[in-house]
């Protein structure tokens, strides 16, 4: 409970009613909704289900022992204290929960924001589709909003209504806390999907923890300028983070393919450090739609069992 107060920021409940949202807003969200029921065609939510489905058992009751049961579903402490054997009953867990963890750092440009946006409404109407549980942590350097676990299609869409229209009060980058709410917020086994351009330090500690206990996945998020750049001649750049600025030469095609080079070997290094942390990820391009990416992405997991 004392990680809760210290991180929480509830997101603000919107009415329930979507004639309360701005007119640009409703049609964004419907669109989303239309699109990614359209795109899923059950595909992504089968796959999404593969991963979350048959992990758990819940508790389902007592009852006397019939002869034919297995000894080993007895409960020793009720039939102590009744004198008569009894069993314990267990099911399979029919509802997980999905915790979209959102970095929307300044770092994150509105390119990034949108290809989020896009990522995470898929996943959320998977989720709906499964009656999966959702969730949304979304930080800066920062808890900004969080979104408690929930069920159902206005759920999702007040996700992805919260996701659309924050702004950061932050100005770095720190999954840490982040990551830290994801695990308060449910103790049991889920699924946790990281969608973050992951220009930062990733913070190791919290990430073994979170895919020791949890399914952990990382989207890294990157704008199609960042890989090879379109421009040419002087640019002058500025950290959206730190304000630093540096003037870039791009007038010359190898300065453009040297700048590509460098940014493929971080990605390839990246990739490196999250394998080595049994993190499974795909990295997702703001001018591509995230659907196929994703529905590999799984089905890699799938055939990798894991």
């Amino acid at each position: 409970m004392t990680l809760l107060r210290a991180f929480w920021r509830p997101s603000p409940a919107p009415d329930n009613s979507e004639s309360t949202l701005p007119e640009a807003t409703r049609t964004l969200l419907r669109r989303l909704e239309v699109v990614s029921r359209r795109e899923l065609a059950g595909a992504l939510a089968g796959e999404v289900r593969t991963r979350l489905r048959g992990r758990g058992m819940e508790f389902a009751g007592i009852r006397p022992y019939l002869p034919g049961d297995e000894v080993r579903l007895i409960d020793w402490n009720v039939t102590a204290r009744t004198g008569t054997p009894h069993l314990r009953l267990y099911q399979e867990e029919r509802s997980r929960t999905l915790t979209l963890v959102a970095d929307i750092s300044p770092s994150c440009t509105p390119p990034l924001r949108g290809l989020q946006l896009r990522a995470a409404a898929l996943l959320a109407f998977a989720a709906v589709h499964n009656r999966d549980r959702l969730a949304l942590v979304a930080s800066s350097d920062r808890v900004e909003a969080v979104v408690p676990p929930g069920l159902g299609r206005n759920h999702a869409l007040r996700i992805l209504h919260t996701l659309h229209t924050l702004t950061p009060a932050g100005s770095g980058t720190d999954l840490t806390p982040a990551l830290e709410m994801a695990l308060a917020l449910h103790k049991r086994p889920g699924m946790l999907i990281l969608l973050s351009d992951l220009h930062c330090e990733l913070p190791l500690p919290v990430l073994r923890r979170a895919g020791a206990r949890h399914d952990l996945i990382a989207l890294v998020l990157r704008d199609a300028d960042e890989r090879t750049p379109r421009e040419r001649g002087l640019l002058q750049l500025r950290d959206a983070e730190n304000g630093r600025e540096r003037l870039l030469d791009l007038t010359s095609d190898s300065a453009r393919a040297a700048v590509a080079t460098c940014r493929r070997a971080h990605d390839q290094g990246l990739s490196r450090a999250l394998d080595g942390l049994a993190i499974d990820h795909v990295i997702l391009g703001s001018i591509d739609p995230p659907l196929p990416a994703l529905l590999r992405l799984f089905r890699r997991r799938r055939g990798g069992q894991r």
